[in-house]
């Protein structure tokens, strides 16, 4: 458990037992609030039902001296209030002895207005004076609940007095006990704290003056002080092993620094020999940077040449893409040109299609006006014979001869009716033949104009893929004169980077040629070095012996 656990589960168990404490209070507390609630009502309705009681009796006098309508009205109200009251006052009390009383007060009363009741039927003064005086019996049974009543709230604020000092003495028996308990274990837990950092303070202080012996401190626990004891343990071997490797590289520095000093009288021979070969390498550097200088020259003007051929083909590849954009415009063209005329073919179809239906429509009117037109003549005959019947009746064919001189109206209108509808159907016919011409004129034209589309298209399908072709091979020759272009770039860079390279390398021969004299001084200093670096391994060593870092060291110095 850590040290945040352990406090929180001391201020835990304090703050539970606190409000434990005040728990207790809390509901002793409430039970003395219920207990009062319990008898401070019962009494108030027993003084209340007195009242009223003494207000009935008064009502009763009032009315047996002055039996007006108003004042029985008046009483019997006062005598139904006191009836509530009881009956309130029956179901609040609860102890025996208060609820005898009670019912006898009761009984009292109920045989009080019931004689009162009659009284005021049969108007009679006298008894319900009388009855007014009977009161008195139930008003003392009432004085007498009261003063019991007094009595046990009397009994029950004594016992409450008592309860009241009893929890108040252990609220403070109990705030005493948690004070020293409480005490008790922040003294041990604080103890349990303050232990251990001692023990490491005085460790610490050890190994500040030098004393790395140190015991380590006895502390198991699983929290931060077991951490940071774990810690500072591990500390201490840390530095054993970073004092024992500091005297070993104190050793090999010491010995590096003597083998320093007898290298670096072979360096000085071998910088000499360094010196000639720099000065003939910086001039044949040199020699080369000229020449590289002319090739960049060269490559130059070479990139320039390539720069404006590249530039043209680029401008005769847009040439063709542009031209090939065109071809694929007008081959759209085509292509909805030819859709329009296969639609227009399809449409005369149907056109001649409903003409040829027409021109049949026609041909079948002109049959139905023919039987018409036959119709008609018949019609006429039988009403010519029917006329001549009718003459030969004489007046008994009088209206048989009316009838038929209207068929007959009737045959001659149907006769001029045929004539006109033949004339219609033969202008029909003449125009349905005009327009079967002129269908079978525009199918003609519209073969005509689809076979010279389709040629038109498949000129259109050659121009697009020679244009097609020819594009292609220019961006092919845009794309190698790109790529040319672009390997022209890399050997300028290339031819560039190594002339760079190679006047640097003469610069950088020149400035070692003239740093190797200062190397020689470098080399006399870093001799100086090596002495100073041996002096300094020394006074390491002395420094270091003042840490005890074994048993051994530490019995050897304290001999000394």
């Amino acid at each position: 458990m850590t040290i945040r656990q352990k406090l929180w589960l001391h201020a835990f168990v304090a703050l539970v037992a606190a409000i434990g404490i005040i728990g207790y209070i809390i509901a002793t507390m409430l039970s003395i609030q219920e207990k009062n609630e319990d008898i401070v009502p019962v009494l108030l309705s027993v003084r209340q039902l007195e009242a009223d009681m003494k207000g009935a009796k008064q009502s009763l006098n009032s009315a047996s001296y002055n039996m007006t309508e108003g004042n029985k009205q008046q009483a019997l109200a006062q005598l139904h209030i006191v009836d509530q009251r009881l009956e309130k006052l029956k179901t609040a009390v609860e102890q025996p002895r208060f609820r005898s009383l009670v019912e006898k007060a009761g009984t009292k009363f109920a045989a009080v207005k019931q004689a009162v009741g009659t009284a005021f039927a049969k108007k009679d003064a006298a008894e319900v004076r009388r009855q007014a005086m009977r009161i008195e019996g139930a008003i003392n049974d009432v004085v007498v609940l009261g003063w019991e009543t007094n009595d046990h709230y009397q009994a029950v604020q004594r016992d409450l007095k008592q309860q009241i000092q009893t929890v108040i003495g252990t609220a403070v028996i109990g705030s005493v006990l948690l004070m020293l308990i409480s005490g008790l274990a922040s003294w041990r837990l604080t103890r349990s704290i303050t232990s251990p950092l001692r023990q490491l303070a005085a460790n610490a202080g050890e190994i500040a003056s030098g004393n790395l012996i140190v015991a380590r401190v006895d502390y198991r626990a699983k929290d931060e002080l077991g951490s940071l004891n774990e810690a500072f343990a591990a500390m201490v071997e840390q530095l054993k092993q970073l004092l024992g490797s500091v005297g070993k590289a104190s050793k090999q520095v010491e010995q590096f620094a003597q083998e320093m000093e007898a290298e670096q009288q072979t360096l000085t021979s071998l910088h000499e020999q360094v010196t000639v070969s720099v000065n003939e390498l910086s001039t044949g550097t040199q020699n080369i940077a000229e020449e590289l200088q002319q090739a960049v020259e060269q490559i130059e003007k070479m990139d320039e040449t390539f720069a404006k051929t590249a530039e043209r083909t680029e401008q005769t590849v847009r040439y063709g893409s542009a031209a090939l954009e065109a071809v694929e415009s007008g081959r759209a063209a085509m292509d909805q040109q030819m859709r329009l005329i296969h639609q227009s073919v399809e449409a005369t179809r149907l056109i001649e299609q409903a003409t040829k239906q027409l021109a049949g429509y026609a041909s079948h009117i002109q049959q139905m006006a023919a039987s018409v037109a036959e119709i008609a003549e018949q019609t006429n005959l039988l009403a010519l014979n029917a006329a001549i019947e009718a003459a030969r009746a004489g007046e008994a064919g009088k209206g048989f001869a009316v009838v038929a001189d209207e068929v007959r109206k009737l045959a001659e209108q149907s006769a001029q009716a045929t004539k006109q509808i033949f004339a219609t159907v033969s202008l029909i016919e003449r125009g349905v033949a005009s327009v079967t011409d002129a269908v079978t004129n525009g199918m003609e034209m519209a073969r005509e104009q689809s076979e010279s589309a389709e040629v038109t298209t498949k000129a259109f399908a050659k121009i697009d893929e020679t244009v097609t072709s020819i594009s292609a091979d220019l961006q092919a020759l845009a794309d190698a004169f790109s790529d040319l272009k672009w390997r022209e770039e890399q050997v300028f860079k290339n031819v560039e980077s190594i002339s760079a390279v190679v006047q640097q390398s003469a610069a950088g021969s020149e400035q070692i040629a003239a740093s190797m004299t200062e190397q020689l001084a470098a080399f006399e200093r870093m001799k100086e070095k090596a002495t100073t670096l041996r002096e300094l391994t020394d006074e390491l060593r002395a420094a270091m012996s003042q840490f005890q870092v074994n048993e051994e060291e530490k019995h050897m110095e304290r001999q000394r």
